[in-house]
């Protein structure tokens, strides 16, 4: 099993960027989509920010079952607060992706809103 440090992605310890998070996603997909487990460690990483985690760890739940997250993908090395965040997002990725009918509506409103058509 592999082990990913967020620490190697982010700078100075920092996941506030998105464009990390999104990183750290792509990377997890790789190991996914080949059936090859992977850890992800935390450790070293002082600030840890939701938007981080929604892109990087919530987004996993829209494109793959919950059943085989847990498989292949381990994390570790997180604080408590960390721990908190990440748990948020899974749980707000769970709702918000098993209904397909809320997703269309949520995509529709957006997209009235900034008047996309």
């Amino acid at each position: 099993m592999e082990t990913i440090k967020v620490k190697d992605i982010v700078s100075d310890g920092l996941c506030t960027n998105i464009k990390d998070g999104i990183k750290l996603y792509d990377l997890i997909v790789n190991h996914i989509t080949q059936e090859k487990q992977i850890t992800i460690s935390f450790e070293g990483i002082k600030r840890l920010i939701t938007a981080f985690t929604n892109v990087s760890i919530g987004k996993l739940y829209k494109d793959f079952p919950s059943d085989k997250l847990e498989k292949f993908v381990k994390l570790v090395d997180y604080s408590d607060r960390q721990a908190r965040y990440i748990q948020k997002s899974i749980d707000t990725a769970k709702r918000f992706y098993k209904n397909d009918d809320e997703l269309q509506r949520y995509s529709e409103n957006i997209n009235r809103s900034l008047d996309i058509n």
